[in-house]
């Protein structure tokens, strides 16, 4: 079996920590790490590390490591009752067996709520506490440090300081309470209350910052909009975002399709690249990236180029309003979890044509990132 592996050196700080678990199946102490140059073949290791497999010998490492790094609950289950395992912190925990943060944060999962269902969390939550803690799983888009760094203001207690920051603790609040509770001032009274739940956001938000960072210039709308290009939007922390409310006060949520807000000032376009969940064939519309600065995209098919909502897409500055562009790749991150838009930023009318619907092509501001064209591509 032709396998040449050269570890990290002793001391390195790339190295590999040394897993229990993994080593009492046999299997060396970089195994994650292996599991991941395995699956791409040829992946750069960290440094002072190579891996070269043939084929065959790539199956039977990737077979011996499935059954090493769990997909699912019982398997991550048994992962956390591990000595090995039970005393680390969440971030630990991720970076020693190389779990993902999508199979801890399934669909109403929670750090907090694994450790219950093992033995390693007793404290009683307060009231409504344990609904919150499984509503944690829709902010594991988050990347940008505006909102992580509000956050942690906001779990020492801390007010507000500004207007952002008012509208960053509305986005958080109306996804973990809901759109109603979230409007809603009273709301910071039971977020003092959840201790449990502030403790788990805190050991979250390290996780977030090294999986999720986001190095992007300030491209700020309006002094109170806390919208960071490039970063992860769901669509009622959009609603908190905008300040955008029913007239009961509550957030709204937005979905794929436009939304004008802030008094018409601006309209959000909000495109889900991938169609195949959408069941009617007439709302399939044709939306996808032709390079990292041009977007293809295609009106509401009622639309037509002398109606309001027409000259609004057409000559929105003549209009009085700026567009604003959101894609997401598909509805779901994951079963039962929305993906996030991501934003991309203002953008102009380029060529169009026709009408019900009108085809346009969106010329951004600043370029996508690459892995949004190449996901645009595909779908």
């Amino acid at each position: 079996m032709a396998v040449a592996l050269t570890a990290p050196r002793a001391g390195s700080p790339n190295r590999a920590r040394a897993s229990a678990s993994l080593r009492s199946r046999g299997l060396p102490a970089a195994a994650p790490w292996l599991a991941s140059a395995a699956k791409a073949h040829h992946r750069p290791g960290p440094a002072g590390c190579h891996l070269q497999l043939d084929e065959i010998s790539r199956e039977r490492v990737l077979e011996q490591l499935r059954r090493s790094i769990p997909d699912d609950l019982p398997g991550l289950k048994e992962l956390l009752r591990d000595p090995a395992h039970s005393h680390l912190s969440l971030d630990e925990f991720l970076l020693e067996t190389e779990v993902g943060l999508d199979l801890v944060y399934a669909r109403g999962r929670s750090w907090t709520e694994l450790r219950r269902t093992v033995g390693l969390e007793s404290r009683p939550l307060a009231a409504g506490e344990g609904d919150v803690l499984g509503n944690l799983c829709k902010l594991t888009h988050v990347g940008d440090a505006l909102r992580l760094g509000a956050w942690k203001k906001l779990l020492r207690l801390e007010p507000p300081a500004d207007h952002r920051e008012e509208r960053v603790r509305d986005m958080l609040f109306a996804v973990l309470y809901g759109r109603e509770p979230g409007a809603r001032e009273a709301t910071w009274q039971t977020w003092a209350r959840h201790a449990i739940l502030r403790e788990e956001l805190a050991s979250l938000i390290p996780v977030l910052e090294r999986e999720n960072a986001l190095l992007a210039p300030d491209r700020w709308l309006e002094p109170a909009n806390p919208l960071v290009l490039h970063g992860r939007y769901l669509g009622v922390e959009l609603s908190a975002a905008f300040d955008q409310r029913t007239k009961d006060g509550h957030f709204r949520d937005f979905f794929t399709g436009v939304e004008p807000v802030a008094e018409g000032r601006y309209e959000l376009l909000l495109v889900t690249l991938e169609k195949s969940t959408q069941q009617k064939e007439h709302l399939r519309y044709r939306d996808f990236p032709l390079s990292e600065r041009s977007f293809h995209w295609q009106s509401k098919a009622s639309t037509t180029r002398d109606s309001k909502r027409g000259r609004r897409h057409l000559a929105p500055q003549a209009e009085g309003c700026v567009p604003l562009l959101f894609v997401r790749e598909r509805a779901d991150a994951r079963p039962g979890v929305t993906m996030a838009f991501r934003y991309l930023g203002p953008v102009r009318p380029g060529p169009s044509q026709g009408e019900r619907p009108i085809s346009l092509e969106w010329e951004l501001e600043h370029a996508m990132p690459a892995e949004l064209l190449r996901a645009g591509r595909i779908a």
